[in-house]
């Protein structure tokens, strides 16, 4: 994996996964709470985007660190580790957002929407990191 390449790809790849997430969180709203599309997408674009798109770039980012830390040790598994931590960090932020500091409990986002949004995140990083010159992830 290329350090320098990596980090644009990182944060690029946070634009086409706030479209995904959205559209899947839209499809899952209208799907399960059976909620009509209007009622919910302009809601979700307005509160929720700014923030899928900050934790996607905070988790891609930090997931790229990690995997080129440890490719240090072991460079084969350089981008397999960048995708699964950017997934994990995007979980882990997007659960620390919803519950907040300082005491405050509010509703988290259900579990399901923490998942579509890390799997999502980590599909296309890995398709990004692909493009780059070196091993494969698998």
């Amino acid at each position: 994996m290329i350090p320098a390449l990596a980090y644009p790809i990182a944060i690029a790849a946070a634009l086409p996964t706030t479209l995904v997430v959205l559209a899947l969180w839209v499809a899952r709203s209208r799907l399960v709470d059976h909620d009509s599309v209007d009622s919910v997408l302009l809601p979700l674009i307005f509160l929720l985007v700014p923030l899928i798109f900050f934790v996607s770039i905070v988790g891609n980012v930090a997931g790229v660190a990690a995997g080129q830390v440890a490719g240090l040790v072991a460079p084969v598994a350089a981008r397999l580790v960048a995708v699964l931590a950017a997934g994990a960090f995007c979980a882990l932020a997007c659960v620390w957002t919803q519950r907040g500091t300082f005491g405050r409990r509010s509703t988290p986002v259900s579990g399901s929407a923490v998942v579509m949004l890390a799997v999502a995140d980590m599909l296309i990083l890995a398709g990004g990191l692909s493009l780059l010159p070196g091993e494969p992830i698998l």
